[in-house]
């Protein structure tokens, strides 16, 4: 309050003590007023005045404050990650995402909505250029609602067209490539690096799961791998009780050195794999 005056440049102030009597009865709701006159001097009258410095020292402690923490505060924590999900399923990722919107102070618009999948983007992506968006989808596994990436990977294309956007770089294809398999292996580990591991694994498994088959195909002359095959111990048992009916699959492999994975699995989810 001495502040305050002070920082108007008042040398006057009335300040009315109001005492509240409980100890008896009669008195509940009486009160005695006392009206009191304070005099204040004003700059360069007597002690000279710190000014803004005394202020500030003195307002904290007649004003103190008490931070406001809003219920909304915690929606922003509702979307985190790709990764994230959700058991409610598409109705609870959608009720975080609009408490999400509200929060962050942005509107959206959905180009896919249903109980499999939503696909949202922000309304000013055309008028503004804005390339927020987020996908979300049930994995069948568990029937859970998954935020899902956009682009699972990154592609040369992709990175020729970045460098020639934000920095007027011009690189070829190839040189996009080359360095798209290069952050790659120092994130995941080089494709030779993984192929020349197998060795460990086999040997690991033999010690951990005595009784599986391991097969490692190589050629001597040329150093080259050839093929791989593995079966699990388990796998091996769980044959003997399965219906004499067996399913073969293989699929491309798409990494550096190319090859199939070819999977045998009979009726009831035994499998062996084989690797070339």
């Amino acid at each position: 309050m001495v502040s305050l005056a002070r920082s108007f440049h008042l040398e006057h102030i009335d300040v009315v003590i109001e005492t509240r009597l409980t100890q008896s009865s009669n008195s509940i709701g009486n009160t005695n007023r006392k009206p009191c006159d304070v005099t204040f001097s004003s700059p360069g009258e007597g002690e000279e005045s710190d000014g803004d410095d005394e202020q500030d020292d003195l307002l904290p402690k007649f004003c103190p404050h008490v931070d406001k923490v809003f219920i909304s505060t915690s929606w922003t924590n509702g979307i985190t990650h790709v990764g994230q999900s959700f058991e409610g399923r598409a109705d609870e990722f959608r009720i975080v995402l609009r408490k999400y919107a509200v929060e962050c102070g942005f509107r959206f618009k959905y180009l896919k909505n249903d109980s499999v999948r939503i696909t949202v983007v922000c309304t000013m992506r055309e008028s503004k250029g804005c390339m927020w968006s987020i996908h979300a989808r049930v994995l069948h596994a568990d029937e859970f609602f998954y935020i899902l990436r956009n682009k699972l990977l990154t592609r040369p294309s992709d990175v020729v067209y970045d460098l020639k956007k934000d920095y007027g770089l011009e690189i070829s294809y190839r040189v996009a490539w080359l360095g798209i398999m290069k952050a790659r292996g120092e994130m995941f580990g080089a494709h030779s690096i993984s192929f020349d591991q197998l060795r460990w694994y086999s040997n690991s498994v033999m010690e951990n799961n005595a009784g599986s088959y391991i097969n490692i195909d190589y050629d001597d002359q040329n150093h080259r791998f050839v093929r791989y095959f593995i079966s699990f111990k388990a796998c091996i048992d769980g044959f003997n009780h399965c219906h004499p009916l067996l399913f073969l699959d293989d699929t491309f492999l798409k990494g550096k050195f190319k090859g199939n994975l070819l999977a045998a699995i009979a009726k009831d989810g035994n499998q062996g794999y084989s690797h070339s």
